[in-house]
């Protein structure tokens, strides 16, 4: 068996990670969170200290990056300024 090569697809909050991981998952892209926080004895974190890096095989790096696309512009509500 080989070894999985990872790559970074993005870093963002936990919550948004825990979505991510949940729709690359559902999709079979194997998805593991990289994070140096320690949330047990800080649940709430700010700025860059809560930052999580999504990480996903470096094959799938492009089809995670079209899916994490497709959810972002679904979310994005066109009367919304700060949507691109």
């Amino acid at each position: 068996m080989s070894e999985i090569r990872w790559a970074e697809l993005t870093t963002t909050d936990p919550i948004t990670a825990d979505i991510y991981k949940s729709l690359l998952e559902s999709s079979d892209i194997p998805v593991f969170l990289r994070s140096d926080a320690t949330y047990v004895v800080h649940p709430f974190t700010m700025g860059m200290l809560g930052d999580v890096d999504i990480l996903v095989p470096k094959e799938l790096l492009e089809l995670a990056k079209k899916l994490i696309k497709e959810v972002e512009i679904e979310d994005c509500e066109s009367d919304d300024p700060d949507c691109d």
